[in-house]
């Protein structure tokens, strides 16, 4: 089977019955390419029951392998719409990564390959692995509510090399500088300037290494980048914290960032 197959006649017949019976749009009434202003669809056959991994950022209940609608499973609807929200199952949260690993085992040859496809589209999308009853096949489809499908395909045929082949088009990670790798001190819910200057003076006390205190968007006045908030972290009691804790070792840093 192609990588990816979008011919009617490669996917299952319609009508399927909508898998979350409490929402019709979950049912596929067919399967045409849909290309409007604010609403895309493209669906794609795949290997019945094949290894799925990806359509992140997500703690999926069926584990690494996503759910594809076989061996008992119900499929799978991934929205990809980035927001801070904690630990979520089954749901978006923090990162948007519509790429997927796909891993296929042939039993003739006794062999395994891999390849990957890569949507590189920010725009807010549901994505559903399902295979319906009786259907001989899998499938993926793409719901998006605007942009372009930028495809991109990665033919592997290794896993690694699946990676490697993403990471050439969406770029590398950056060296980390060597700071990075020393100890670190973050949370969410420092209140004020002053919760930073006790927590290092205990730290201290303590004889805990410390050598970067971070913030988080408490930080900021009215969550707005590129800011501190005057009355929890007013500039000039910031600006003598930081001076404070050059001072302690030049190997100290204050780092305020946005988890």
């Amino acid at each position: 089977m192609p990588l990816f197959d979008t011919r009617t006649s490669s996917l299952p017949p319609t009508p399927i019955p909508p898998f979350n019976g409490s929402d019709p749009s979950t049912a596929f009434d067919g399967f045409p390419l849909v290309f409007e202003d604010q609403y895309l669809q493209v669906a794609s056959a795949l290997p019945y029951g094949t290894n799925i991994y990806g359509l992140g950022e997500v703690i999926a209940s069926s584990g690494f392998r996503r759910d594809i609608g076989t061996d008992g499973g119900v499929g799978t609807i991934q929205t990809h719409w980035a927001r801070d929200v904690a630990d979520p199952i089954d749901q978006n949260m923090y990162g948007s990564h519509p790429v997927y690993v796909e891993h296929r085992y042939n039993a003739t040859t006794g062999k395994a390959s891999a390849s990957g496809v890569l949507l590189l589209s920010s725009a807010g999308s549901d994505i559903f692995l399902q295979t319906p009853p009786n259907s001989k096949v899998s499938l993926i489809e793409y719901r998006l509510i605007g942009g372009i499908m930028d495809f991109y395909f990665f033919s592997g045929p290794s896993d690694a090399e699946v990676i490697a082949q993403y990471g050439s088009v969406i770029g590398y990670p950056m060296w980390q500088p060597a700071w990075g790798f020393g100890f670190h001190l973050c949370r969410w819910g420092y209140h004020n300037i002053s919760d930073d200057i006790e927590n290092v003076a205990q730290m201290r006390a303590a004889g805990i290494p410390l050598e970067v205190q971070w913030n988080d968007i408490d930080l900021y006045h009215a969550y707005r980048d590129f800011t501190t908030d005057p009355v929890s972290f007013p500039g000039n009691e910031l600006r003598a914290f930081i001076r404070e804790l050059v001072s302690i070792s030049p190997r100290r840093f204050a780092q305020f960032s946005l988890q």
